[in-house]
């Protein structure tokens, strides 16, 4: 899995989310949580990016099993860097992630995001932009 990022209509991609190889890891007591290891990156020089904060919605299907968020001032780099998401889950949902229907002994789960992110791009001396940027 790989997502990438553009800002508005532009073809240019700023950052880049993906699976990391580590596991999926839970926890058990009186808040379950479940973590997915992901992986960020910058994905060109001169780009600064921030997360402010990232809410989102773990889901199982089209059922809600966990929430979390990331943030704030969490700050992201051209090496892909280790970004672990743990959300955490509602007792209610523990069967749908003990014993999922179909019982196959896989899940495919969900990661919806949202949030707010702090972006500044540094252009070099002498490169040319489009009509009406500064």
């Amino acid at each position: 899995m790989e997502l990438s990022f553009k800002l508005g209509a532009s073809a240019r991609q700023w950052l880049t989310l993906r699976g990391n190889t580590n596991p999926l890891s839970a926890t058990g007591g009186p808040l379950p949580r479940v973590t997915i290891p992901l992986e960020a990156r910058v994905t060109a020089d001169g780009i600064e990016i921030r997360i402010l904060r990232l809410a989102f919605d773990l889901k199982l299907g089209s059922t809600l099993v966990g929430q979390g968020e990331i943030g704030p001032c969490t700050y992201l780099c051209a090496d892909y860097g280790y970004l672990p998401v743990t959300a955490t889950c509602p007792r209610d949902a523990l069967p749908y992630l003990l014993n999922p229907p179909p019982p196959q002994g896989r899940i495919t789960l969900t990661l919806g995001l949202k949030g707010l992110l702090f972006y500044r791009h540094s252009y070099q001396p002498g490169v040319r932009r489009r009509s009406g940027c500064p």
